[in-house]
């Protein structure tokens, strides 16, 4: 029987340490990881490889919002893990198309495995 295919992710997130956990806890649930410390990293980690899942910070919103509108129409399933709460970038973000908005502060790295999952 053929093994099945591991997701992969992308994670973008200035913060070399959340980001780090957030790594460790994916692998941990047999994820493929790749990580960007900045938008442009990002963009080109997926030129070489196209994961399932993009999970990014907002930060900072003057590059994050035009990446978002770039993934915009791809197949690629997009979050938002951030500590960003205010309501006009909130639905600015969800006009995006993502899936889920999370707020750092409010959700703990099992429940957003959790959640990711769930939309797959």
């Amino acid at each position: 029987m053929a093994r099945p295919k591991k997701r992969s992710i992308l994670l973008i997130d200035q913060d070399v340490h959340g980001a780090g956990i957030y790594e460790k806890r994916f692998e941990a649930a047999g994820w493929k990881v790749m990580r960007a410390k900045s938008f442009p990293d990002g963009k080109k980690k997926l030129i070489r490889s196209v994961p399932d899942v993009v999970v990014t910070d907002l930060h900072p919103l003057i590059e994050s919002i035009p990446f978002l509108e770039e993934l915009k129409d791809s197949q690629i399933v997009r979050f938002v893990l951030t500590d960003v709460g205010d309501r006009r970038t909130i639905k600015e973000v969800e006009s995006l198309g993502v899936a889920a908005y999370f707020l750092k502060s409010h959700i703990s790295p099992s429940e957003v495995i959790k959640k990711v999952k769930f939309f797959l």
